[in-house]
């Protein structure tokens, strides 16, 4: 089978508190386990090849999860060898469950698994085994029609492209004179997950729903504008009408707080105003400079007003 049709699996396994009597043997059935995949044109990964807490202890955590990650994302399926309790695992088993990557739990028979784990939405299956031969004569029976299912899955999603998420939020942070810390604290990640955002296209694969909700919020855009670029009549207006308000912000330190009322009470007057006839409405346009720095002003004159009027 041809190098770019070759399935790729990602196999996750306690490490770092995995007891060192049982580190071999651990390490062993996983060799076994990527051999037997092999058999059936798929490629496993295995972390502790690259990432492992005691033969590569000057990669940084930062860089352990950006490396592992990526794996998780890109493969078309992911084994959790059940055989320790395992932080990293539960963590690879959600990456999974994020993208959509189906997930196979290999469970020793007399070992307890965490509920939370299997009971997790994944799209999952349950291989229970006594010993590595009973564990790879089952594989021998799963995996043929899997493979098969797996790639048709590949062939129909096609290969994966980016989407430009990043470079677009970086244009706008910058628009705004924004920090990355800035942004990172608003939408509730580290510094590091913006940054990787928007200089690595593939970034933009640990985003999920919640983080685009938040980006779209605070950077005054649509998820969809986030997603593609495209932006209609009415969302170029409120983009453009945006940037004034900040512009004014910045040239007199307006405070967060007002800044989000008059931004609040423009949006919701524009809400009225959705539809085919927002599009020919004379009083649908773009809200200038001068037109904000008046409107602050009055607002500033009667701050006891309940409601802002355009």
């Amino acid at each position: 089978m041809p190098q770019e049709t070759m399935l790729r699996a990602y196999l996750a396994m306690a490490l770092t508190d995995l007891p060192f009597g049982q580190r071999a043997k651990v390490y062993e059935l996983c060799r076994e386990v990527k051999s037997k995949c092999r058999q059936f044109d798929i490629v496993v990964y295995l972390p502790f090849d690259h990432t492992d807490p005691h033969t590569h202890k000057v990669v940084s955590p930062e860089v352990v999860y950006e490396t592992d990650s990526k794996q998780v994302i890109t493969s078309d399926l992911i084994f959790v060898l059940c055989i320790a309790a395992s932080y990293g695992v539960g963590q690879e088993n959600q990456i999974a469950l994020s993208h959509g990557v189906p997930v196979v739990y290999l469970v020793q028979n007399g070992l307890n698994v965490s509920r939370m784990l299997v009971g997790s939405p994944t799209r999952s299956r349950t291989i229970q085994y006594d010993d590595l031969d009973d564990l790879l004569a089952k594989l021998d029976e799963f995996l043929p029609d899997t493979a098969r299912a797996l790639l048709v899955r590949r062939q129909a999603l096609g290969a994966p492209s980016a989407l430009g998420v990043g470079e677009r939020v970086k244009d706008l942070r910058g628009r705004m004179d924004m920090k990355v810390e800035t942004l990172a604290d608003v939408v509730g990640v580290a510094p590091n997950f913006i940054s990787n955002l928007e200089e690595d296209a593939n970034g933009e694969g640990t985003l999920t729903l919640a983080h685009m909700k938040s980006l779209a919020t605070f950077l005054g855009q649509s998820i969809e504008y986030l997603l593609v670029g495209a932006v209609g009549r009415l969302d170029e207006r409120q983009r453009r009408s945006r940037e004034n308000l900040r512009a004014i912000a910045l040239e007199t330190e307006m405070s967060y707080s007002d800044y989000g009322r008059l931004w609040g009470a423009y949006i919701e007057d524009q809400r009225e105003k959705i539809g085919f006839v927002a599009e020919t409405r004379k009083d649908s346009y773009i809200v200038s400079k001068e037109q904000w720095r008046v409107w602050y002003t009055k607002m500033l004159e009667k701050r006891s007003a309940p409601e802002l009027e355009f």
